[in-house]
């Protein structure tokens, strides 16, 4: 990685996405603007190579006009600097396929003007930053684990998100854990909330009702346990819901059922989907949780699920 570039102090764009080969030259560095494209031989054909480095590490803060730094696609690795919450201007953060490890630091939460960060398929693990309620501009987050468990799942998920608005993604990494930021619920022009395949646990707070444009809540194959909270009825845009897998009891509110029924007297969008642990399991031949308007109803212990009539 070409060290000189932590001098650049006036950079406002840091691209060295898709590197292809280590032997190439800076095809334009302005000091405002820096764009490395090594590319060698047929790119059809060739292998990526990549940059190797460890360029998050303290020096990185002292880009303090860095706007955008896009990563994707090389062999960065070691841990995220907590520098970074020193770039306040950063709006546009992906570092994603790379073999960044440990947790995302607390300091993200400082970048008040980020809009998008993509980090997935890297080797993070943890918790999400307790205070991530507070990046309100925040508009993508996308944590997709190094291994998906479906072929190509990550172009799959992550090219969707690009049609998705205001969308918090964390998928397919059970080293992701803890509970969710209570601060989470303040992001209230949140559309889709995708928590599937991770460690994650704990209960879904009655503040859920705060993101009144949630259009998607996906909390399937976690921990998360206690009961379904009526507040999340609130949520009137809501049409598709997986809450299977988990440790959930008691029943689905009619509050959260109703919301079936919001097309029969309006023009509202209604609950197309919804999964839960409703079969009754192989152990104690009960459902884990009891619910009445769920289109599709799973064993969470043999983890197969079937169509309800």
């Amino acid at each position: 990685f070409p060290e000189d570039l932590y001098k650049l102090s006036k950079l406002e764009q840091m691209d060295l996405a898709h590197q292809y080969s280590n032997d190439g030259n800076c095809t334009r560095s302005d000091g405002t603007v820096v764009y490395l494209m090594y590319q060698k031989g047929d790119t059809e054909n060739m292998l990526n190579d990549g940059i190797e480095g460890a360029i998050l590490d303290d020096r990185i803060g002292g880009l303090k006009n860095l706007e955008r730094l896009i990563l994707e696609n090389n062999y960065f690795y070691g841990r995220i600097s907590s520098e970074i919450g020193k770039l306040k201007r950063l709006v546009y953060f992906n570092a994603a396929v790379n073999m960044l490890t440990g947790s995302l630091p607390d300091r993200f939460t400082e970048l008040r003007n980020l809009k998008e960060l993509w980090v997935e398929e890297n080797s993070l693990t943890g918790e999400i930053p307790i205070e991530v309620g507070r990046m309100e501009s925040l508009g993508i987050f996308c944590v997709i684990a190094l291994q998906p468990i479906c072929p190509h799942s990550r172009f799959q998920i992550c090219f969707s998100l690009l049609h998705f608005a205001e969308t918090f993604s964390v998928w397919l990494n059970p080293n992701m854990t803890g509970t969710i930021p209570y601060s989470l619920y303040n992001l209230t022009k949140l559309q889709n909330l995708l928590l599937a395949f991770n460690g994650f646990s704990g209960t879904l707070s009655t503040n859920i009702g705060n993101l009144r444009r949630l259009n998607r809540l996906q909390l399937n194959d976690n921990n998360f346990s206690g009961t379904v909270p009526s507040e999340l009825g609130l949520c009137r845009d809501l049409e598709f819901i997986r809450l299977e897998f988990n440790e959930f009891r008691g029943s689905v509110p009619e509050q959260v059922c109703s919301l079936r029924d919001v097309a029969l007297v309006s023009d509202d969008p209604y609950i197309e989907f919804f999964n839960a642990d409703c079969l009754p399991d192989s152990i104690t031949s009960l459902p884990r949780l009891k619910c009445d308007c769920c289109y599709s109803c799973c064993d969470g212990t043999t983890r197969q699920c079937r169509i309800v009539d």
